[in-house]
């Protein structure tokens, strides 16, 4: 079944405008081919190509950026039914879709936008990215743009991040720089169906029936219609961001943004009686305010990183069926970096993550407090032709995690394979031992044209 949005319209439409003028025009692409094997099912969990192709269009002081995106998968196993927990704007909802509901791909309009400097300052306007942190594998301010889980945090983040439309200003103050973002798409997570690979199961994430001597859960779990924020205006999401280089070499930002969280709370309750009894979920969106920052330096060989973010309201599962399996606390999120470039031909950086709970209840199925290590290597070979990558991303609190190993080998300048494997562990209550059945090994090539 296919499906087609006017959205394709005004973007050829703004291109056929911009030709009509004195203009220039680029052209690239690239094609990524990619075929994932699960060990332990002992199959094919994915075979997909991405072709993206890039249009930019130069009149005077206007540039246009066209990015579309198509992409096929003969697998349908990581693309089905994750609509029951994600939102997607009217905005955001244009495509062709390939097979039942895009389960075996889509045609995108991935990324749409203008830029344009006048007054000294610089506007992007249209579907993009906006990436806030520096952080490696996981997540602390990085948070304007909703994300794809359909692989976990398997996917780049640049390919699983979802571009959303928005006004981006940055205005120019000597050596600082002001960003103010304005964003009416309110699109979330895409988060993977219930039958797919990486289906949510951990308790802290998603409420789990009761069950009985045997395992068995004792009550069906129904979900109700989502309540999704479709306001365009009083929904918008508003961001502030200013940055400031310093003279002993610190970069330093200082971050704000009042959004909706891309995860929903997952309130509870139980109705019916006797053999009726069933529980009833009810996914809500929520705003919160996000305070945060960042500051890096480079010392000699090592590059000394930190990152912190601040939410006024996280919404955790629960035990306690008083105020329907949520609570809400404030949350204080950071990570501590250090990279390290002393050695010929690698880079290796470690990460400490934190997160603590303000407000903490006991009936809260997860930590107060949760930490997270990891460890990146990259070491080049063969005149920086050929790289090995490991990460290592560990949890304290339940000694899971994840191992990330990829050979890449540059074959041209437009050309590389690649091969890896991601092998999880732990038990099933950790975030990363809950997929510790989905041990994966992949083969790929990118060719950029």
């Amino acid at each position: 079944m296919m499906r087609t949005y006017k959205t394709f319209e005004v973007a050829f439409i703004a291109i056929l405008i911009l030709n009509t003028h004195d203009s220039h025009a680029e052209i690239s692409g690239i094609w990524e081919q990619e075929a994932s094997y699960g060990t332990s099912q002992n199959s094919l969990q994915k075979l997909e190509s991405i072709i993206e192709g890039e249009w930019t269009e130069t009149a005077g002081r206007f540039e246009l950026t066209a990015i579309t995106r198509i992409r096929l998968d003969t697998e349908s196993k990581l693309n089905a039914g994750g609509e029951v927990l994600g939102y997607e704007s009217r905005l955001n909802d244009q495509r062709f879709e390939v097979g039942n509901d895009g389960d075996h791909g889509e045609v995108s309009l991935r990324e749409f936008y203008f830029d344009v400097e006048f007054w000294g300052s610089y506007w992007r306007v249209g579907k993009q990215q906006v990436v806030w942190g520096q952080s490696d594998g996981l997540k602390v301010l990085d948070q304007v743009n909703p994300q794809s889980f359909s692989e976990f945090i398997l996917d780049d983040f640049d390919d699983s991040r979802i571009p959303l439309w928005m006004v981006n200003l940055e205005v120019a103050f000597k050596d600082d720089t002001l960003q103010i973002l304005w964003i009416p798409d309110a699109s979330t997570h895409v988060l993977p169906g219930f039958e797919t690979p990486y289906a949510l199961t951990n308790s802290e994430l998603v409420p789990t029936a009761p069950v009985d001597a045997n395992g068995q859960d004792l009550f069906p779990v129904t979900f109700r219609k989502r309540q999704d924020p479709k306001r365009f205006l009083a929904d918008s999401d508003v961001g502030l961001r200013y940055s400031i280089f310093t003279e002993s070499g610190w970069d330093m930002t200082f971050n704000y943004l009042y959004h909706y969280k891309d995860l929903p709370a997952l309130y509870q309750q139980v109705v019916g009686s006797g053999v009726d009894t069933r529980i009833e979920i009810m996914p809500t969106f929520k705003r919160s305010h996000l305070l945060g920052g960042t500051l890096s330096n480079a010392l000699g060989d090592f590059t000394l990183r930190g990152e912190w973010g601040y939410s006024t309201d996280t919404y955790l599962v629960s035990s306690n069926v008083n105020v329907q399996g949520i609570e809400k606390s404030a949350e204080l999120s950071t990570v501590f970096g250090v990279d390290y470039q002393g050695l010929s031909d690698m880079f290796i950086s470690l990460q400490w993550f934190q997160s603590h709970l303000f407000d903490y209840e006991k009936t809260i199925i997860r930590d107060q407090n949760n930490q997270n290590l990891t460890l990146l290597v990259q070491h080049d070979f063969m005149n920086e032709t050929l790289r090995l990558e490991s990460l290592f991303i560990h949890n304290l609190n339940h000694k899971d995690g994840l191992t990330r190993l990829k050979i890449i080998y540059q074959l041209s300048s437009d050309l590389e394979v690649y091969t890896g494997a991601d092998i999880f562990y732990g038990k099933q209550k950790g975030l990363f031992g809950q997929f510790k059945q989905q041990d994966r090994m992949s083969l790929g090539f990118k060719l950029g044209f």
